[in-house]
């Protein structure tokens, strides 16, 4: 075709496109089908888009119904729990709840459930939340009632009632937001559930925790049963798609609690459950069920739940049912069985019904004692003369029982080598042991139960154990190469049964007893070795203690040398095997002189050490310095050819003591006098001049419950018969009004004369009431020259009186200074 013609068709074909115009028929029916093809693209890409949004729709509501299935479990949604078809055990046909540890619910036969709480996060700051403990609540959900166990098992605690068919909330301890500096509560604490663990594993089952803390006046939270409540929180032991949240730990969303009405049904389901308690009122199941709802079971079920900023973590799991064990403490879980001692009702009781088959009175009280001092009060310094028992010869150790009913009294009588046991209040003697052929040294008594241990220069310790008749027999007895100077107790003897001894030979022992069954009162056996041998000394251990805790032993020699010793192990694990008990020196102080005593605190802070110089220190446990020095006991020695070898070696092992609460250290002289001061400034309290004794003190020891100190001291004294006695003081608040009347006439008639000659001076007003004397001054510095002149006047004048002579039956009262 020619090009020009080629050229117009193109031009003309072009310009029929612009115009849309068809050139023909076959134009027509190719259009038509390019049209017809794009619209069956455009319906299968709308066909395909909807196709694949019905896709993502699906997906997204299977994994919106996993989400719930797993917030259904773990506090989150709440929904129905009966389906069919799930089996007894709580897990659907063919699946395994533990799948996801690796186990099957066969491996858990025989064991028992165990919640850990470990911690929450961060709470809200309140001021009236200050140490908040948890609330365990084991609930059916179907019922709203506790679940259901064997009455004759305990679950929860060794305690309870033959009568209690189901498992009783627990708790844990309190968590101290002002100690740990934090509101991130952190409990790490384990509650044993003696109750079978597969039983437990249903979907009716659920775990509510409630943190709560004592209640105050006055806030929202609070009902009428005494606590603050401050958030719960609940798991589902089972999942509803079968498999178990056990086995690994949760965090669970914690909730606040609904305001209103529910308060007041909380507070009466909640008194009507301890009223059944008390009672032991489970006639049926109705009645038991209708009085076992708690109120954070009525929250969970109302469905409103508002979050509280805080998660809670724990861990549920199985553990092997631990093999039921004796303690003397109170039982943590249903496995410890309180078999330890017997209570002091006990004690008491089983010696009002026994008393009268004695020949000798024992424990000579009208009733049951009533301790003056209570628990945490401070002492008060006994002045008033209560009795005087005889020691023969005179006694190296006197100390009362933990109990505060006993006095041991180690007495020497030519070749007789007693320990007298005394009534602590009357004084009359109970009974006497036997035992030791040489001379007694030292005794001890364990810090929770009346067994005391004596050592002696016959190289023995020999432990005695008091029965309910008040007789003590010998248990156990250790020997050792060579003389016995000190003896000490474990904290916690009535569970690892620990002594530590300190002998001539330099080395420390350490023992353990084998299992008191003190219920039947059946003998422990000897143990002929030690378990623990501590070397490091270079002189003969005149002294040694355990801290409060028993993670610390102190000890001291005749070289001078104070050894602190890191003490580990000696209790039983959690598998129920026994962790061995290991010593190991962290730090050695060399003092000089030889060490006498050593004696702690009740805070375990501060370590009285004694030395042979007469000096007292005071040290820091925190930081191993010398802080008091307590001065004022004269430094008078007798030379040794003056001097018996036994006398010698009672003047050696003199001991000084803190009192019970830790306010006062008392500590004897070589005149014979024994000093009082106050721990913390050092400053003199008191001053006793001991009637009969005119050596120094041997031993003090102060009644751990009362206002009762007894000194005992060595060899020959100037008495009616020639020995030195056991001398009990009390305190009378009538006699500490007398003195205190005494100094301040004392104080204002020398106030009064100084007065006058101040009066030119700087001196501008002195108040008529010297009990309560203000002297204002316009400049200090001549002032204070004036005002130690005053004191130094005062204290001469109550020197002079003290010194003048009374009735040997009395007190005399040697220095009274204030802490100024």
């Amino acid at each position: 075709m020619p090009r020009g013609r080629s050229r117009e068709r193109d031009e003309e074909n072009q310009s029929r496109k612009q115009e849309d115009v068809p050139d023909s028929d076959q134009d027509i029916s190719i259009e038509q089908r390019r049209k017809e093809k794009k619209e069956k693209d455009i319906k299968k890409k709308k066909r395909k888009g909807k196709k694949d949004k019905k896709s993502k729709r699906s997906r997204s509501r299977s994994k919106d119904k996993k989400k719930k299935n797993r917030s259904d479990s773990a506090g989150s949604y709440d929904r129905k729990l009966d389906r069919e078809g799930f089996a007894e055990n709580g897990f659907g046909k063919g699946h395994n709840m533990f799948s996801h540890v690796g186990m099957a619910p066969e491996d858990f036969e025989g064991y028992v459930c165990n919640i850990k709480l470990i911690k929450t996060d961060p709470l809200i700051a309140d001021a009236m939340v200050l140490h908040p403990v948890v609330r365990v609540h084991i609930i059916d959900a179907s019922t709203g009632h506790y679940v259901r166990k064997n009455p004759e098992v305990p679950a929860t605690t060794f305690n309870e009632g033959a009568v209690i068919d189901y498992i009783l909330p627990t708790m844990t301890k309190p968590y101290s937001f002002q100690k740990h500096q934090s509101t991130a509560a952190s409990w790490n604490e384990d509650i044993l559930i003696i109750c079978e663990y597969l039983s437990l594993m249903r979907e009716s089952t659920i775990i509510f925790f409630e943190i709560l803390d004592f209640g105050t006046m006055g806030n929202n939270n609070e009902n009428n049963d005494g606590w603050r409540r401050v958030a719960w929180a609940f798991v589902k032991l089972v999942a509803g798609h079968g498999q178990s949240n056990t086995e690994k730990e949760l965090r669970l969303q914690l909730f606040q609690y609904p305001g209103g009405g529910h308060q007041l049904v909380s507070a009466a389901h909640q008194l009507l459950t301890q009223s059944a308690i008390r009672a032991g009122a489970h006639a049926s199941q109705d009645s038991a069920n209708t009085e076992t709802i708690p109120y954070v079971y009525e929250c969970w079920l109302s469905g409103k739940r508002d979050i509280y900023p805080s998660t809670m973590f724990v861990n549920i799991s199985g553990k092997p049912c631990p093999i039921p064990i004796h303690v003397t403490t109170r039982p943590r879980n249903a496995a410890e069985i309180e078999r330890g001692k017997l209570t002091y009702e006990q004690l008491m009781d089983e010696y009002l019904s026994r008393r009268t088959n004695f020949g000798e009175a024992i424990l000579n009280i009208p009733g049951k004692p009533t301790w003056r001092r209570l628990q945490g009060q401070t002492c008060k310094i006994p002045k008033k003369l209560l009795f005087s028992v005889h020691s023969a010869q005179g006694s190296f150790a006197c100390k009362y029982s933990s109990s505060g009913l006993y006095l041991a009294v180690s007495c020497f009588n030519c070749s007789e080598y007693h320990i007298k046991i005394y009534d602590a209040v009357k004084g009359e003697k109970v009974t006497s042991v036997d035992g030791h052929q040489n001379i007694v040294y030292d005794i001890a008594w364990a810090s929770d139960i009346d067994i005391f241990a004596s050592a002696s220069a016959d190289a023995t310790v020999r432990v005695y154990q008091s029965h309910a008749d008040h007789s003590f027999q010998p248990t156990a007895i250790l020997y050792h190469p060579t003389y016995v100077y000190t003896v000490f107790f474990h904290p916690e003897f009535s569970m690892n049964h620990i002594i530590a001894s300190g002998c001539a030979d330099s080395v420390i022992r350490i023992w353990q007893l084998e299992s008191l069954v003190p219920h039947n009162h059946t003998h422990l056996k000897n143990q002929t070795r030690p378990i623990v041998y501590c070397y490091g000394h270079t002189a003969t251990v005149n002294t040694l203690i355990f801290d409060g805790e028993g993670k610390k032993m102190f000890s001291g020699d005749g070289a001078g040398d104070l050894r602190i010793w890191s003490c580990q192990g000696g209790i039983m694990n959690e598998q129920g095997q026994t962790i061995p008990f290991s010593v190991e020196c962290i730090k050695v102080i060399n003092l000089d002189h030889g060490i006498r005593s050593l004696s702690i605190n009740p805070t375990g802070r501060k370590v009285l050490i004694f030395l042979t110089t007469n000096e007292l220190h005071s040290l820091d446990t925190r930081i191993y310095r010398l802080m008091t020095k307590f001065s004022g006991i004269p430094n008078t020695f007798t030379r040794k050819s003056e001097q018996s070898s036994i006398q010698a070696k009672a003047t050696l092992l003199a001991r000084a003591i803190f009192s019970p609460c830790g306010t006062y250290v008392f500590a004897s002289g070589s005149d014979g006098r024994v000093y009082v001061w106050k721990s913390e400034t050092g400053a003199l309290m008191h001053v006793y001049n001991v009637p009969g004794i005119n050596r120094q003190v041997v031993d003090i020891s102060f009644h751990p419950r009362d206002h009762y100190i007894a000194f005992s001291a060595w060899g020959n004294s100037n008495t009616v018969g020639g020995h030195q006695p056991v001398t009990v003081y009390t305190w009378d608040d009538e006699q500490d009004d007398t003195v205190d009347r005494r100094i301040s006439v004392v104080a204002k008639n020398v106030m009064s004369g100084l007065a006058d000659s101040l009066s030119k001076t700087s001196i501008t007003h002195v108040d008529s009431d010297l009990n309560y004397g203000l002297i204002r001054t316009k400049a200090r510095a001549p002032v204070d020259s004036k005002l130690r002149a005053l004191r130094h006047a005062a204290d001469e004048v109550i020197q002079k009186m003290a010194n003048q002579p009374r009735a040997i039956s009395q007190t005399r009262m040697h220095a009274y200074k204030g802490e100024g």
